[in-house]
C-alpha cells in the first residue's frame, strides 16, 4: 500500500487530497475519525478530500479510476464518490463499488444513495447499478446470494480494528 506514491504505514494519517493506492495482494482501510471507513481491495487508487457544504461535512472519494472499495458510512459525514463513469452521493448506505476502464458497478447493501452524474437516480438497498461512459446501463435487484458474492473479496482480508488503519486527518476531524 502507498500514500501519495510512498510506502504507507499502519495507522498513518490520510490528509485532505491524499491518494491511497493498493497494489497486487494488498488492501487498505481508511477509518474516518468520526466513524465509518472505506476498505480498498487490491489495485485500487482513490483520492480522499473533505468538503463542507454549508454546515454539512462531506468526505469526497474522487478520482476512483480503478479497483474496488467497500464503505461503512460515517454517521456524521456524508460521502461523495466519483469514478470515471459517474458520481454518487451517500449519507447512510453500506455499498461496494467496482471500477474498471469499461464500467462502474455500484451495489447498495444497506440504505440508499443517489447517482448525481451523469443523471439523477436513487439506488436502494439490494440493488446494483452499472454505469458506463454512455450512462446508466442497468439497475437491478440482486438475490441474497448475488449480494454475498459482490463482497466475497472482503472475506479473505483482515478486518480493521478501529483506529489501526490509515485515517483521514486534519480537516477531516470532527
Amino acid at each position: 500500500m502507498s500514500l501519495n506514491g510512498a510506502p504507507a504505514r499502519d495507522g498513518q494519517l490520510v490528509a485532505n487530497g491524499d491518494r491511497v493506492t493498493t497494489g497486487k495482494d494488498s488492501t487498505a482501510y481508511v477509518d474516518f475519525l468520526s466513524d465509518g471507513y472505506v476498505q480498498l481491495d487490491q489495485n485500487t487508487d482513490p483520492v480522499f478530500q473533505l468538503l463542507w457544504e454549508g454546515t454539512r461535512c462531506l468526505i469526497w472519494v474522487r478520482e476512483h479510476f480503478q479497483g474496488q472499495a467497500y464503505e461503512e458510512p460515517s454517521s456524521q459525514c456524508g460521502t461523495r464518490i466519483r469514478s470515471t463513469h459517474g458520481e454518487w452521493e451517500n449519507s447512510d448506505a453500506r455499498f461496494n463499488l467496482r471500477v474498471d476502464s469499461e464500467q462502474s458497478v455500484l451495489t447498495v447493501l444497506e440504505g440508499s444513495l443517489e447517482l448525481i452524474q451523469p443523471q439523477r437516480i436513487a439506488v436502494s438497498q439490494g440493488y446494483q447499478m452499472i454505469v458506463t461512459k454512455d450512462g446508466v446501463q442497468s439497475v437491478r435487484r440482486l438475490s441474497g446470494r448475488e449480494l454475498d458474492e459482490v463482497t466475497r473479496w472482503r472475506a479473505a482480508l483482515p478486518q480493521s480494528p478501529v483506529g489501526a488503519a490509515a485515517q483521514c486527518s486534519g480537516a477531516c476531524a470532527d
